[in-house]
């Protein structure tokens, strides 16, 4: 090492980062030789890579590559881990320092568990859901607040709010889903002036009668 050229070791989540955290800190950044994949699969290996530069700013360098270092988006077996962290009472921001991982991704993945009752996220067939996210959270929130609409009424305000159509029976559906049966009117048969007539007679007959006749 020369002089005045001072060496750091960071943790970098793969190799897609290097490129950027060299471009964010301007800095020289090698593997550490130390780090294998048998002492990474045994969880004895330390940092992955060190960082090196002769500049006086080098620890705010540091903190730049460590922020581009963060994890978008966690591996199959991490979402468990994570998820398992969560439920035995982790909170989100220490699970997100330990996977190196922004704490959005955490946040997502805690809800995503929640709805779902599954940490995985894979490719499914068939179309897209009309109907997003923020779509079906302002239709929950328009369902409670207005509970005497019907499906259909509530199907047009939201095709107004999304500026696409979304039918009724896809508004059943997230309503179902959020716990909020869609409400149907009552439609019930109309009755005949024939009818109105016998009703009217056996009222007048029998309005002597008593409660337990």
């Amino acid at each position: 090492m020369q002089n005045g050229e001072l060496k750091h070791t960071i943790y970098i989540c793969g190799r897609d980062c290097i490129a950027e955290c060299k471009k964010a800190t301007k800095t020289s950044i090698t593997r550490n030789p130390a780090v294998t994949p048998q002492r990474l699969k045994k969880g004895l290996a330390g940092p992955i890579f060190q960082l090196s530069r002769s500049d006086s700013s080098t620890e705010s360098e540091i903190a730049k590559a460590e922020r581009v270092s963060r994890r978008n988006h966690l591996h199959y077996e991490m979402r468990f881990i994570s998820v398992g962290m969560l439920q035995a009472g982790a909170r989100q921001s220490a699970v997100a320092r330990e996977d190196s991982a922004q704490r959005s991704v955490i946040h997502w993945l805690w809800n995503h568990c929640q709805r779902h009752k599954n940490a995985s996220r894979r490719r499914v067939s068939g179309r897209r859901r009309i109907a997003t996210t923020t779509d079906v959270h302002y239709l929950l929130q328009c369902a409670r607040c207005q509970r005497t609409q019907t499906a259909r009424q509530l199907a047009s305000q939201l095709s107004a709010v999304a500026e696409r159509p979304i039918s009724r029976h896809t508004v059943s559906r997230r309503l179902l889903e959020g716990g909020l049966p869609a409400r149907r009117p009552v439609v019930c048969a109309t009755l005949s002036p024939t009818l109105v007539r016998a009703r009217l007679q056996w009222a007048h007959e029998h309005r002597s009668w008593t409660t337990e006749q």
